[in-house]
């Protein structure tokens, strides 16, 4: 059996890219700041690639994780922001939103 390694996620990588920079620390950080009423930063990026017939995540909320990793000194709110680059569709595994708990 041959062995296959297949890239699936790409992270710290707006600040080398003018257009996702632009995004992530102009448009949206506007956009949320505005929305919320107060100064929200970029904390994270992430890029997800989900190559055809791939398993999906199991459902999960990403505030405990980031809890764990900042400390009881982190920041008490966060907003995860979600940019699609490829249409989301059931067929081709969009993503889910549900109320919490």
């Amino acid at each position: 059996v041959e062995e296959r390694r297949v890239l699936t996620r790409l992270e710290n990588f707006v600040n080398s890219h003018p257009g996702w920079s632009e995004l992530c620390h102009g448009h949206l950080r506007r956009c949320v700041s505005s929305l919320l009423g107060e100064e929200y930063v970029l904390y994270k990026e992430k890029l997800n690639l989900k190559p055809p017939g791939g398993s999906g995540f199991a459902p999960h909320l990403d505030t405990p994780s980031l809890r764990i990793a900042l400390g009881k000194d982190g920041p008490s709110t966060f907003v995860t922001v979600m940019v699609a680059i490829d249409d989301m569709t059931e067929r081709n595994g969009c993503l889910r939103v549900v109320r919490g708990p």
